[in-house]
């Protein structure tokens, strides 16, 4: 069993990737095998390859920031969950935010394995982004 803090440093390391906006730097906490779903998806995701093809455009298109709320270490497992706030904008066309904003929480299930997440849920009101961003934004292309 890992200890509580080595799960909570890799899920501080996942949100702090995705505020990068880098693929690859997002795709590197993932394991070559990992497991992905999230309200946007009909099926669970396997492999960083389509993984990467379902989060690519949405990480180009839309900067966030995250404030972690909570974790909950899960009993007898590497895993934990997450509960967060985050604050969305689009993506000018040279990269930096635009100035709508829009505020969602949502929660993660993440279960970890050598330094990687392995399994990833990830549960979030997409409806709160209809306003903010266009269809092709919120959806992905393996969803």
């Amino acid at each position: 069993m890992l200890p509580t803090k080595e799960i909570s440093r890799i899920a501080q390391e996942r949100f702090a990737a995705y505020e990068t906006g880098e693929v690859a730097r997002v795709m590197a906490v993932y394991a070559d095998d990992v497991s992905y779903w999230d309200t946007t998806c009909a099926e669970r995701i396997r492999g960083r390859d389509d993984l990467q093809a379902h989060l690519g455009d949405f990480l180009r298109r839309v900067d966030v920031r995250y404030a972690l709320l909570e974790e909950h270490r899960l009993d007898g497992r590497d895993s934990a969950i997450v509960l967060w706030e985050c604050a969305a904008r689009p993506r000018l066309p040279d990269g930096r935010p635009g100035e709508q904003l829009q505020l969602r929480r949502g929660m993660n299930l993440l279960q970890v394995q050598d330094g990687l997440v392995t399994r990833e849920e990830s549960y979030m009101d997409m409806a709160s982004l209809d306003a903010l961003f266009p269809l092709q934004v919120k959806g992905h292309a393996t969803c």
